[in-house]
């Protein structure tokens, strides 16, 4: 017989983009799934906030949770398809052979495999989890996951796409400016006559062949940051065009050329941060 648990497991460095995926992929299944069942719901779990203090209130609370799940499922002759994120499950999942737990810990790990074991009668539920530390998942756990995939940090090609979006959008606000429209900006036909477009950083295909001989372009150099930068968090990454205009630049608006020496410094810096 065919084994379906509905538990879905998504592990890797923190910032890489899992939560996010999570729910990008229960959205997606929703509308996949549109002639089995009429909507979605998405119930987002807090798992430091299911542990309690005091002994065996944790394992209740997760009973609870799922019983409040369940519940849902059935609203609606079971119409609706219920997709719960659990984000970092390694709060409820911790392996229970690891040396220092505490009988609660290991309580609330039992809870947790035993509401997994329940929920998969019903179809219409979906569990969608979150770690960023696949080490210590306990392997009864992961023997009900249908799907464990590895999320890993951004690539190079990720990393220009997060640059490029938020340069474009300190481009729109008028923080940083092309100093010299002319060497830079796109040309679009419309009709007989031509119209100039706004200056962007395209994406990271046309950089690749468009901009790969042209090396002291500020699409090239930004394409070379992207490559220093891969090892860090995508998160991070989000933060450091704001975070080295205000650390390294003095004068408003940046010409792309400061706003782009600016950010290799500072991804320069935050990569050498863990050997210091």
């Amino acid at each position: 017989m065919l084994n379906h648990n509905g538990v879905v497991l998504l592990h890797g460095p923190p910032g890489s983009g899992k939560t996010t995926l999570c729910k990008a992929l229960a959205q997606k299944v929703t509308i996949r799934q549109s002639k089995s069942f009429t909507g979605g719901r998405l119930v987002e779990v807090n798992c430091q906030e299911l542990l309690s203090r005091w002994f065996g209130e944790s394992a209740k609370r997760l009973s609870k949770l799922f019983d409040d799940i369940a519940t849902m499922a059935e609203e609606d002759d079971g119409e609706n398809l219920v997709c719960v994120l659990f984000d970092e499950v390694e709060t409820l999942a911790r392996a229970r052979e690891l040396t220092g737990d505490t009988p609660d810990a290991m309580r609330v790990t039992n809870q947790l495999l035993t509401c997994l074991s329940n929920i998969k009668e019903k179809p219409n539920i979906l569990v969608l989890c979150t770690s960023n530390l696949f080490g210590v998942l306990d392997k009864a756990f992961l023997d009900r996951c249908d799907v464990v995939q590895e999320i890993p940090g951004p690539g190079q090609g990720a990393a220009y796409v997060i640059f490029a979006q938020c340069l474009n959008t300190l481009l729109d606000i008028g923080q940083v400016v092309f100093p010299d429209l002319c060497d830079v900006h796109y040309v679009e036909n419309c009709g007989s006559c031509k119209r100039r477009l706004q200056p962007r950083f395209p994406n990271p295909s046309e950089v690749r062949v468009r901009f790969r001989d042209l090396l002291s372009t500020p699409q090239n150099y930004l394409w070379r940051i992207a490559e220093a930068s891969v090892g860090l968090s995508g998160r991070n990454m989000r933060r450091l065009p704001v975070q080295a205009l205000t650390k390294y630049t003095y004068i408003t608006p940046r010409t792309v050329q400061e706003a782009l020496s600016a950010l290799h410094r500072l991804v320069t810096e935050e990569k050498i941060k863990p050997t210091l």
